[in-house]
């Protein structure tokens, strides 16, 4: 089972969606955790598998993942493309089930991840660091129009539930987009620098009731996106 994540990464100069996929791994084929710092996630694609697995799903992010050496694929470096800035690290805060004495911590994939508290077993949030592709405003509204959007079909549960959301506020944008519901406005940044910028037009009870409900329904997950790592 293989589930892409991802969430806007908003910063003051570099805003751009940040994708990672996490696929299951037998526990004796992945290095234990570090004691120290913050530990590699052990079930997350490496760059060649994400390729190969965004072009077996025919998605539009085939283009901007596309390595030059595959065949490496237990590799987390391996062969970088040409657009090598676009794969990045990211830090995540992940549920994660406590190690018993002497043990390491694993994070859960996320469709093992409970509903419910009902019997569940004790879970933490821990800092893992996962690699990822960062694609342009542009390239993620290609990108969000392309996933599966409402689908309950087995072969589209590959879409966690982050990027779900997203493709529905981007769907929503180019509705008000269309609507002619966006105003030129600035914005005061924390150097000082004052920033030109599109802010949305609410001015109907149907749209402000929508933004309510997108603010209940945003899943937790695309709040655990914490920065940057070095990059590769």
């Amino acid at each position: 089972m293989a589930i892409l994540h991802g969430s806007w990464i908003n910063n003051e100069y570099d805003r751009h969606l940040f994708i990672w996929g996490e696929m299951w791994r037998a526990m004796a084929s992945v290095a234990p955790p570090t004691d120290s710092g913050v530990s590699p996630h052990p079930l997350a694609m490496t760059q060649a598998e994400f390729a190969k697995f965004s072009r077996s799903h025919n998605l539009s992010i085939g283009k901007f993942s596309t390595t030059s050496g595959e065949n490496n694929s237990g590799s987390r470096k391996g062969n970088l493309p040409p657009n090598l800035h676009q794969w990045q690290e990211q830090i995540i805060a992940l549920p994660t089930q406590p190690a018993a004495k002497g043990a390491a911590a694993y994070p859960l994939l996320s469709s093992k991840i409970p509903t419910t508290e009902i019997d569940s077993p004790p879970l933490v949030l821990q800092l893992w660091q996962v690699e990822g592709l960062c694609l342009t405003p542009l390239q993620a509204v290609k990108f969000l129009q392309s996933l599966p959007l409402g689908s309950f079909k087995a072969s589209d549960a590959y879409v966690g539930a982050e990027l779900r959301f997203w493709s529905q506020i981007c769907r929503w944008s180019l509705d008000l987009l269309t609507r002619c519901k966006f105003l030129p406005g600035v914005y005061r940044q924390s150097n000082g620098d004052v920033v030109a910028c599109w802010e949305p037009l609410l001015d109907s009870a149907t749209d402000r009731e929508r933004l309510a409900k997108f603010i209940q329904i945003m899943p937790s997950a695309c709040r655990g996106y914490l920065g940057m790592g070095s990059g590769e």
